[in-house]
């Protein structure tokens, strides 16, 4: 569950940057904040 939440998260935080979470969802999170 907690992976699927993450994926979900990781989505909105990379907004408009589909590439960036699927091929590094925690770097997508660092390029956002």
């Amino acid at each position: 569950v907690t992976d699927l939440h993450k994926v979900q998260i990781d989505e909105v935080l990379c907004d408009g940057c589909a590439v960036c979470v699927q091929t590094c969802p925690e770097k997508a999170i660092k390029v956002r904040k």
